[in-house]
């Protein structure tokens, strides 16, 4: 009898273990390039290399061809895991119309050309850390934060801009933005 109850209470604080760790189910996912993506119940977009530490997304030309651009109202968080190349970073959360959060640190733009409507309509994301961004070979930021109608500050001073030629709509309905530095711009290419 008391072997019972130690295996009983055994299994019940296995139990109670169990139903206490946090279980999120995934709503989509795939890959594209050298990328895997998943999007749990709770919103979170996650994307990491298929394997080792490194890995390179699709060079996309559309939002129909972003991968998780159809399940972009799932989304409220995003999170680059280990060292995520982006050849191209054009309507990457364009019409996440309720991304909150983004936590860029670990995505590398060192060969991206475009950053076209990247945040377009992200009208939740209060903050956009962008401080780590290498623009270099960046030729187009048209609607790169249009319609951030929560975003109060924007800091870009990093933003090498020497071979941008459109920046149209960059900031456009921006409507709640006070402050925003744009001191290291260099507008000599740019023609719209």
């Amino acid at each position: 009898m008391i072997m019972i109850k130690r295996l009983l209470s055994i299994v019940l604080i296995g139990l109670a273990l169990i139903s206490s760790a946090p279980c999120f189910a995934e709503i989509a996912s795939g890959t594209s390039g050298t990328c895997k993506w998943s999007i749990d119940d709770k919103g979170v977009l996650t994307i990491e290399p298929t394997k080792g530490n490194e890995g390179k997304l699709a060079n996309w030309l559309s939002e129909e061809r972003v991968p998780w651009y159809k399940h972009r109202e799932a989304i409220k968080k995003a999170v680059f895991k280990k060292t995520i190349v982006a050849p191209t970073c054009i309507y990457m959360f364009c019409e996440c119309s309720k991304l909150e959060s983004v936590d860029m640190a670990n995505l590398n733009t060192d060969e991206c050309t475009s950053m076209r409507s990247m945040f377009n309509n992200c009208n939740s994301l209060g903050n956009i850390d962008v401080s780590k961004f290498n623009t270099s070979k960046v030729t187009n930021m048209r609607y790169m934060f249009f319609d951030c109608s929560s975003v109060k500050t924007l800091d870009l001073r990093n933003f090498d801009t020497s071979n941008v030629t459109d920046m149209d709509g960059m900031f456009g309905y921006c409507s709640t933005l006070t402050t925003l530095n744009v001191s290291s711009f260099n507008t000599s290419k740019v023609t719209n």
